[in-house]
């Protein structure tokens, strides 16, 4: 079973909406704050707006002239992961490898090892409860520690399946074996509701005709690049064979989005109500691993459970 949530009291949305405020780039007139279509600032834009401090926009969010709490609030957990995803995009949290080395950094298809590397970082959150050690600035870890994430230097227990949701690359988690998300494969399976399971069966069911009319889009595409002036240095390649690529890409992101939306694992699927509450964290890793898990179990046939 996940950890217990820890309770969001109203104190404790205050100060994540003064972090996000804080640290979200801004609009240059001001008027709020600029998503720039990256992952962790469109997160942030939209925790922002569902604590009442700022109105979604298209770039962004524009700052309300009289930020006040909803009555009902969002997700701690949801919440959690805003905080940290906008931290460590700012560089105001870094995660550290167990063996105190700096992670390689990947230039193209080139892993870079510095010859001469300078010493490692000095963790100041310990490593506890299965996650690794890291590296915060002082407002992040007052953050951390107001919503429940931080103790005595350490990561709390709460804080386990929260970075679950984040997976640092530094700390190479490997969570299917783990009980608690088998366990939260099966809360998804006994509680998915009808709509979401005629969604499902509805995306992994991938009929020939499909698979033509992708084919059919592909070629057209292919003849228009053909007809480029430029240098053909291979053969062009089989419009079926990406369509039969494409269209499992396609139903598996469009899959995706259900869990993002509508699963978090010590719930299970979400009611109506709970879906309100939650943030559209997408690029979720862990609800991404729930998707191919509850695939493999309802339609193991579909091309769409190998993705």
């Amino acid at each position: 079973m996940a950890a217990e949530p820890v309770d969001l009291r109203p104190e404790t949305a205050k100060a994540v909406a003064g972090f996000l405020a804080a640290h979200l780039p801004r609009l240059d007139d001001g008027t709020g704050w600029d998503h720039i279509f990256s992952t962790a600032y469109q997160i942030g834009c939209e925790a922002l707006s569902a604590l009442g401090y700022a109105d979604e926009a298209v770039r962004g969010a524009l700052r309300r002239e009289h930020p006040a709490l909803p009555d009902v609030l969002p997700r701690w957990d949801d919440l959690a992961v805003a905080v940290l995803r906008l931290a460590h995009q700012q560089n105001r949290l870094s995660y550290l490898r167990h063996d105190g080395k700096v992670e390689p950094r990947r230039v193209g298809k080139w892993t870079v090892v510095p010859a001469n590397p300078p010493p490692p970082p000095v963790p100041n959150i310990a490593p506890a409860h299965g996650l690794g050690p890291a590296l915060a600035a002082q407002d992040t870890l007052d953050g951390l520690g107001q919503l429940g994430l931080l103790q005595a230097g350490a990561w709390t227990a709460a804080a386990e399946t929260v970075l679950w949701r984040c997976q640092p690359q530094e700390w190479g988690m490997t969570i299917e074996p783990d009980p608690r998300f088998q366990a939260g494969v099966a809360r998804a399976l006994d509680t998915l509701p009808d709509p979401m399971r005629a969604e499902i069966e509805k995306l992994a069911s991938i009929p020939d005709a499909d698979l033509r009319d992708e084919a059919a889009r592909q070629a057209t595409n292919l003849d228009l690049l053909a007809r480029r002036p430029q240098v053909q240095t291979r053969p062009p390649p089989d419009p079926m064979d990406i369509a039969r690529r494409a269209v499992p890409w396609h139903r598996q992101h469009a899959l995706d989005w259900l869990f993002f939306r509508g699963w978090r694992l010590a719930d299970g699927c979400l009611t109506e109500a709970e879906t309100r509450r939650a943030l559209q964290i997408f690029h979720d890793p862990l609800a991404i691993a729930t998707r191919r898990a509850v695939i493999r179990h309802l339609r193991p046939d579909s091309p769409v459970a190998e993705c």
